[in-house]
């Protein structure tokens, strides 16, 4: 997708900063809805000054920011986006050259003690690096477990009992649509239960690694075109 603003200074080297409906009530969820169609990639191409977007005053206590705030906000973002994806290669290739396993907990309304002690003792253990909490709230996978090789990638996502997210009314039935939506985008999910947790820790945790295992394996003949065996 190509997004072209249209703004610019006038001859007299004026800027006005009159964006219709974007500057309204609502504008906010225009460019929301504009800059999340993309399935690929983004090219943005701007006319507007720099010094426009490159800081904004804070808003009031009270105050909902308007489209123009989200606007110059976004532009600031995709500025960033060159420094911050070479900051992301230096890193891959640190892990690379001294690949060990950590576990990142990310920050979530609603944290799981459940999760994060798994994937400390997939670190402790088993040598398996994860990421806790991948996601959002809504589709949170509890731990996904990262590649050995590919260390962007993760083999699978380790759902606890029942998800966390406290706005639905029905927590059996968006564990269903969840689960159903993380398959949906490729996820090769593997399930633990805290009584089984409770009763054998050691054994649950073979089996995550077990599951690992397999999905390395999976993943390294799928990419040689080597033909998969369907999991029944």
């Amino acid at each position: 997708m190509i997004i072209c603003t249209t703004f610019a200074p006038d001859p007299k080297g004026e800027f006005r900063r009159n964006f219709g409906a974007l500057s309204g009530a609502g504008g906010g969820r225009r460019l929301n809805v504009l800059v999340t169609r993309a399935r690929v990639a983004i090219h943005l191409i701007t006319s507007i000054p720099r010094n426009e977007y490159a800081s904004m005053p804070a808003v009031e206590p009270g105050q909902w920011p308007n489209g123009r705030f989200f606007l110059y906000a976004y532009l600031r973002y995709a500025e960033s986006l060159a420094t911050e994806f070479e900051k992301w290669q230096a890193q891959l290739e640190n892990l690379r050259v001294d690949p060990k396993a950590e576990c990142r907990v990310q920050t979530v309304a609603n944290p799981s003690r459940v999760a994060q002690a798994l994937g400390s003792s997939l670190r402790d253990r088993h040598s398996l690096g994860s990421i806790v909490h991948w996601g959002n709230d809504g589709f949170c996978v509890d731990a996904a477990i990262v590649h050995p090789a590919l260390p962007a990638d993760v083999t699978i996502g380790v759902l606890t009992d029942f998800n966390r997210f406290v706005k639905t009314p029905d927590p059996i039935e968006w564990e269903l649509f969840r689960s159903l939506v993380l398959k949906q985008q490729g996820w090769s999910l593997h399930r633990v239960w805290t009584p089984a947790l409770l009763r054998d820790w050691q054994r649950e945790l073979n089996a995550v690694h077990a599951a690992h295992d397999a999905e390395v394996v999976r993943q390294r003949e799928k990419a040689d075109g080597a033909p998969v065996v369907a999991e029944s």
